[in-house]
């Protein structure tokens, strides 16, 4: 198995231990030689500081390829820390934790950016307003899920698709489909899909408090945001479907901070080589092209 920490002339990758409300936390950071720009990774859910198939670590070390210091870590009970994990909508203090640390490790640093998968993503986009070294945000197919907009996705994307499938019809009529489960899930997808069609501001008020504390992170932040969608995933679907619905967040994001960038073929964590080389090489090209056009003298 391929080492997590590496050495070498133009970068160097070591480990730090560092506190959050008194639980010590584990990071790796990877620090080219005199970087001023540098990237905070959050993972999400469960996942630790590796990332899902590892993209934290290759993100990383492109990145430092690249000139640019990244800090990637676990959260409070996540990987090798003590504690509780207390769901992305309670990270705030283990980011603000991990950015400390990560400034201090890095003296040259200059302009930081979060950058976030999945609700990491979602985390990330939370507590960026309300740091003040932090002058950019990453959202890499960002968690933004309710009831109502997965029955939309899946009654538009998902069932629709199926239904005019041959191999659909071709499993009904062989029994090989389970047709009461299928018709129960499609019967329940169907009555939020009905409820957020006939009205959808109210069913937009009532999805999940984290969905208004991202709204309030997209307005208040102050730098420039960058969002990745990719075109096999559902959560990314959820995200367009939020702005087709959603006309607070649509007139937020065509401010012009907002840039959006589709992967067509992706699936959600860039499994794909080719898929995942385009994405290091697109993010590392914003994050420095931030840095020089768009903070707008943000420094740390």
């Amino acid at each position: 198995m391929e080492s997590e920490y590496v050495d070498c002339a133009s970068s160097s990758e070591f480990p730090v231990v560092f506190k959050c409300e008194g639980t010590e936390l584990i990071g790796i950071v990877n620090y080219p030689s005199d970087a001023t720009v540098g990237v905070v990774l959050i993972a999400g859910g469960d996942q630790y500081r590796v990332g899902s198939h590892r993209l934290f670590v290759q993100l990383a070390r492109s990145f430092a390829t690249a000139g640019i210091a990244v800090m990637r870590y676990d959260h409070r009970g996540i990987g090798d820390n003590r504690g509780r994990y207390g769901g992305f909508e309670n990270t705030f203090a283990d980011v603000a934790a991990a950015l400390e640390k990560f400034v201090a490790e890095v003296p040259s640093l200059t302009h930081v950016v979060l950058c976030g998968l999945c609700d990491g993503a979602s985390a990330a986009l939370m507590a960026g307003h309300q740091l003040e070294s932090v002058g950019g945000i990453v959202l890499i197919n960002p968690w933004v899920h309710s009831s109502n907009l997965e029955a939309r996705v899946r009654i538009e994307g998902y069932y629709m698709t199926r239904l005019k499938g041959k191999e659909f019809w071709k499993k009904l009529i062989t029994g090989q489909l389970e047709v009461i489960n299928s018709l129960l899930s499609l019967v329940g997808y169907l009555i939020h899909f009905l409820k957020s069609a006939l009205n959808p501001e109210r069913t937009m008020m009532r999805s999940p408090g984290y969905l208004y504390r991202m709204l309030v992170g997209l307005r208040r932040f102050k730098g420039s945001i960058m969002v990745v969608l990719s075109g096999s995933d559902l959560v990314a679907q959820e995200f367009r479907e939020l702005l087709r619905m959603d006309e607070r967040w649509r007139a937020t994001v065509k401010r012009n901070q907002v840039q959006i960038v589709e992967f067509d073929n992706a699936d959600h964590s860039f499994t794909s080589p080719e898929q995942r080389s385009t994405l290091e090489t697109q993010i590392g090209n914003w994050v420095r092209e931030t840095v020089n056009t768009d903070l707008k003298g943000k420094t740390i």
